[in-house]
Protein backbone atom coordinates (compact mmCIF):
# COMPACT_ATOMS: atom_id res chain seq x y z
CA UNK A 1 0.00 0.00 0.00
CA UNK A 2 2.62 2.76 1.04
CA UNK A 3 5.24 1.02 -1.44
CA UNK A 4 2.30 2.32 -3.97
CA UNK A 5 3.12 6.07 -3.67
CA UNK A 6 4.03 7.67 -6.51
CA UNK A 7 7.20 8.98 -7.48
CA UNK A 8 8.54 12.20 -6.52
CA UNK A 9 6.79 11.92 -3.02
CA UNK A 10 8.89 13.19 -0.14
CA UNK A 11 11.26 10.75 1.40
CA UNK A 12 10.75 11.72 4.83
CA UNK A 13 6.75 11.52 4.41
CA UNK A 14 7.25 7.61 2.74
CA UNK A 15 9.37 6.71 6.21
CA UNK A 16 6.98 8.19 8.00
CA UNK A 17 4.20 6.31 6.63
CA UNK A 18 5.91 3.05 6.92
CA UNK A 19 6.75 3.64 11.06
CA UNK A 20 3.22 3.45 11.24
CA UNK A 21 2.55 1.14 9.36
CA UNK A 22 4.79 -0.96 11.62
CA UNK A 23 3.48 0.66 14.67
CA UNK A 24 0.48 -0.62 13.82
CA UNK A 25 1.20 -4.09 12.85
CA UNK A 26 3.02 -3.95 16.46
CA UNK A 27 -0.21 -2.99 17.61
CA UNK A 28 -2.15 -5.60 16.26
CA UNK A 29 0.15 -8.51 17.07
CA UNK A 30 0.11 -7.33 20.94
CA UNK A 31 -3.96 -7.07 20.82
CA UNK A 32 -4.22 -10.72 19.29
CA UNK A 33 -1.51 -11.48 22.36
CA UNK A 34 -3.92 -9.95 24.52
CA UNK A 35 -6.92 -11.72 23.18
CA UNK A 36 -5.67 -15.06 23.05
CA UNK A 37 -4.39 -14.60 27.01
CA UNK A 38 -7.87 -13.25 28.04
CA UNK A 39 -10.20 -16.42 26.23
CA UNK A 40 -7.19 -18.87 27.81
CA UNK A 41 -7.99 -17.28 31.26
CA UNK A 42 -11.88 -17.32 30.90
CA UNK A 43 -11.54 -21.01 29.33
CA UNK A 44 -9.89 -22.13 32.92
CA UNK A 45 -12.53 -20.35 34.77
CA UNK A 46 -15.41 -21.70 32.53
CA UNK A 47 -13.70 -25.73 33.45
CA UNK A 48 -12.98 -24.34 36.77
CA UNK A 49 -17.16 -23.59 37.24
CA UNK A 50 -18.15 -26.98 35.36
CA UNK A 51 -15.40 -29.28 37.64
CA UNK A 52 -17.16 -27.38 40.68
CA UNK A 53 -20.40 -28.16 39.43
CA UNK A 54 -19.73 -32.16 39.94
CA UNK A 55 -18.34 -31.91 43.34
CA UNK A 56 -14.34 -32.21 42.09
CA UNK A 57 -12.39 -30.44 44.81
CA UNK A 58 -10.73 -27.08 44.70
CA UNK A 59 -7.23 -28.04 45.20
CA UNK A 60 -7.95 -30.33 41.90
CA UNK A 61 -9.34 -27.75 40.06
CA UNK A 62 -6.59 -25.51 41.21
CA UNK A 63 -3.62 -28.19 40.08
CA UNK A 64 -5.21 -28.96 36.92
CA UNK A 65 -6.40 -25.16 35.65
CA UNK A 66 -3.48 -23.38 37.11
CA UNK A 67 -6.14 -21.37 38.64
CA UNK A 68 -5.59 -20.29 42.94
CA UNK A 69 -7.95 -21.72 45.33
CA UNK A 70 -8.80 -17.90 45.74
CA UNK A 71 -9.82 -17.74 42.30
CA UNK A 72 -11.98 -20.72 42.49
CA UNK A 73 -13.62 -19.46 45.61
CA UNK A 74 -14.90 -16.80 43.61
CA UNK A 75 -16.43 -18.60 40.91
CA UNK A 76 -18.75 -20.58 43.82
CA UNK A 77 -20.91 -17.52 44.29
Amino acid sequence: MIKNIKEGEDKDMLAVLDMIEEENKMLLARGERKGIRKGIKEEKRKSARKMLKEGISIDVISRITELTKEQIEKLKK
